[in-house]
């Protein structure tokens, strides 16, 4: 059978773009079989992109699941040492799960090791992940135009269709007795944690397996989310709303850059 793409599809100009698909809308985009069709026509006729979107409940949470087994299982195996991550590691340690209104899990590598973690990306690769490394794209502060800023892991559907992106790792730079990274492409701010949280790890026990978080992890959360950790919060802005250190960037990046030069403030634990 052949399969008409849909006017509004941004798949369709993806596609395009790599060469799978031919460039005039007029033409079929694919020959199937008739039991492959519908299925195909399914993920043409999704309106929103489904990164990012989905919260971590019934099928996706199950899939979030098994990239955290599959994920930290490949890490451990390359020796490279991580932390499980902001909400992520809120919701193992307070509820013994993921959070259900999260929308996906969060790890955290040092720069350190961003370079073992280039070459494990053929063994995701190989478990039937699509792995994208998005790059600093200027110097500043510890940071180096090129340098890995946050690798998202994807699961597929066919071969060149995105699925689910459900899992963030966060490469940290050192500056000083802190830690450095950045989150959000189109409103981004700086952020900073003591050092410490990232390179004391101790291992521990969630849904069958042993997971490596920070040694004193109550403390970082309290340092994360403030004393009332514990209480749950659903409406949260994960750029603004909790305890680390943080600078929006400004258009012309010398406030930012300032942020880098402040001397450290005492968090009470």
């Amino acid at each position: 059978m052949e399969i008409y793409p849909p006017e509004y599809s941004k798949l369709w100009e993806r596609c395009t773009a790599r060469g799978f698909l031919p460039k005039r809308r007029s033409q079929p985009i694919y020959s199937a079989k008739p039991k492959y069709g519908p299925a195909i026509i399914s993920l043409l006729k999704k309106k929103t992109d489904m990164a990012g979107k989905r919260k971590l409940i019934g099928k996706t949470r199950k899939i979030a699941y098994r990239m955290l087994h599959d994920i930290c299982r490949i890490l451990d195996e390359q020796d490279i040492p991580y932390v499980l991550e902001a909400g992520t590691l809120l919701g193992i340690i307070r509820e013994n799960r993921l959070l259900p209104w999260d929308t996906d899990v969060d790890l955290t590598i040092t720069a350190d090791y961003a370079y073992q973690l280039r070459e494990a990306v053929q063994h995701l690769e190989r478990k039937g992940y699509r792995v994208k490394t998005r790059s600093y794209n200027q110097d500043l502060g510890p940071f180096r135009k090129g340098d890995a800023r946050i690798v998202k892991i994807q699961t597929r559907q066919f071969y060149f269709f995105k699925g689910y992106s459900l899992l963030d790792i966060f490469i940290k730079y050192k500056s000083g007795e802190k830690y450095y990274w950045m989150i959000d492409d189109k409103n981004p701010v700086i952020k900073c944690c003591p050092a410490v949280y990232y390179e004391n790890r101790t291992s521990y026990e969630f849904d069958g397996k042993l997971f490596k978080v920070p040694a004193d992890y109550e403390e970082y959360l309290e340092y994360h989310y403030g004393k009332n950790w514990r209480i749950p919060v659903k409406e949260w802005d994960f750029r603004l709303d909790d305890s680390c250190e943080k600078e929006e960037m400004k258009a012309e990046q010398q406030s930012a850059i300032s942020f880098f030069d402040k001397p450290p403030k005492n968090h009470s634990s």
